[in-house]
């Protein structure tokens, strides 16, 4: 940078208008990471939404696949019952039918069998996977007992535990059967093993990576990455999912939480409830969550600091061109129109003889206003003329 530009940069006014340029386009780039940040955390926001709609309608669509199931297994063991069927033909209907579930290869998945508790038959139990009930077995102090008197004739659906007979992890639907009159003939069961369900949360699809959990109504851990916390109540886990228990607790939706997952990092996670109780939820590292904002904010700044660039090198280069034009009016303003048209053909190289013919004048004469003209300008010849306004550096 020669001393010319060195001046022009560090003037007053170059200085002043730098700064506005660099606060105009600091203030216009920080309005568009605000704007499309917004843009882009609601974005996220509804990703995570869609993933929770998804998740809980293929969890809804399963449980209705069962309930369904079970109304209808249910209605035809009540007929059975009330066109005289006795409690071996019902028995070996239930066998029946858990026999035909297991030779199902979609079905197989997701139940563990049926089996029944029967009033008009003064109260027998059967279960169609041949288990038989141990000495002091009470049907009455079971969950799905339990949870099919409060449904009273719709499906009631047990939170998961262990199943006597059963070693796996389920839940029960279960539903009260009735005669015409209302009295009850008995309870029918089915039970859904977890796993399929587990699968269907713990894989929540979400475009920002990240894992699915499911909680039952108590927020004990049913499906998560990690095995070792199934089973283990939300509160009791060190680890940042313990401090939402409370607000998941009062039926509070979790909403882009800052955690930290199973593995210690930080993450955000969204949860909802469910309609039988449970929640659902999907956690995504912050690393993916922000990644989209984070380059979005550096193409922005980079982005503004070129244009900024820019515009104060055009600003500085339109600086320089009014100081030159300004500097050239200033020394041609004494100067008279004959003088003038000499002078605009001093600098197009023609010998003053031709000058005086195009101008009809002496050749003396063309001298004279020639020699004035240097004097104006303080210089001595057309040599130092052309250095002075054709061949001045970075003219």
């Amino acid at each position: 940078m020669n001393k010319e530009k060195f001046k022009l940069f560090f003037s007053r006014q170059a200085l002043v208008y730098t700064m506005m340029i660099t606060l105009a386009f600091s203030l216009l780039v920080f309005l568009c990471i605000v704007f499309m940040g917004n843009n882009e955390s609601r974005h996220i926001r509804n990703d995570a939404k869609a993933a929770l709609d998804t998740t809980e309608l293929n969890i809804i669509s399963d449980f209705v696949k069962m309930e369904k199931l079970l109304v209808y297994i249910s209605e035809t063991v009540r007929k059975m019952i009330l066109q005289g069927g006795n409690f071996d033909t019902v028995s070996e209907y239930i066998t029946h039918i858990t026999g035909f579930m297991f030779a199902d290869e979609e079905l197989k998945l997701y139940t563990s069998g049926f089996y029944g508790c029967f009033d008009v038959f003064g109260g027998k139990s059967h279960f169609g996977i041949g288990w038989q009930p141990p000495e002091g077995y009470a049907p009455a102090d079971r969950p799905w007992y339990k949870a099919a008197v409060k449904a009273n004739g719709e499906v009631g659906i047990t939170d998961s535990y262990y199943p006597m007979g059963v070693h796996e992890i389920s839940l029960s639907f279960a539903r009260r059967i009735f005669d015409d009159n209302g009295k009850p003939l008995g309870i029918v069961c089915l039970d859904v093993l977890l796993d399929k369900i587990r699968e269907l949360a713990v894989n929540t699809r979400f475009e920002h990576n990240g894992y699915g959990l499911l909680l039952n109504s108590q927020l004990e851990v049913l499906a998560h990455p990690d095995k070792e916390l199934w089973g283990k109540n939300m509160k009791d886990i060190d680890s940042g999912l313990a401090s939402l228990a409370k607000e998941l607790m009062q039926g509070m939706p979790v909403l882009e939480r800052r955690v930290k997952n199973y593995r210690n990092d930080a993450s955000v996670i969204f949860t909802r409830q469910l309609k039988n109780g449970w929640y659902i939820g999907v956690v995504i590292p912050e690393n993916a969550y922000f990644r989209d904002m984070n380059i979005m904010r550096l193409v922005l700044i980079a982005l503004g600091t070129i244009l900024a660039a820019l515009f104060i090198t055009l600003y500085l280069r339109l600086q320089k061109a009014r100081k030159e034009l300004q500097y050239y009016e200033e020394s041609l303003t004494d100067l008279t129109p004959r003088e003038m048209e000499i002078f605009n053909l001093l600098l197009t190289g023609l010998p003053i003889k031709q000058i005086a013919d195009k101008l009809a004048l002496t050749h003396s004469g063309a001298t004279f206003h020639a020699q004035n003209l240097y004097r104006k300008l303080g210089i001595q010849s057309r040599t130092e003329l052309l250095a002075k306004y054709v061949n001045k550096p970075d003219s």
